[in-house]
């Protein structure tokens, strides 16, 4: 059974970076920190929508075809 170069190239990478990964002088990986939460604003859209369709058929003249 014959190896691609290129697998062995891969695989010696990816041991050695997992070897490597173990020493003192190693990167860390930071702490998530814990996000703001922001506005939802789905549900603030949809009132508004609705808001919006409800006072255009309020106003629309009895000739004109509903706004929606």
């Amino acid at each position: 059974m014959t190896i691609s170069p290129v697998a062995l190239i891969t695989v010696h990478r990816a041991a050695q970076a997992t070897v490597t990964s173990a020493l003192p002088h190693a990167p860390v990986v930071a702490e998530p920190r814990p996000r703001a939460r922001q506005p939802r604003l789905a549900g603030t859209r949809g009132v508004l929508a609705s808001a919006l369709r409800r006072a255009a058929d309020r106003v629309a003249p009895p000739v004109c075809s509903p706004a929606h």
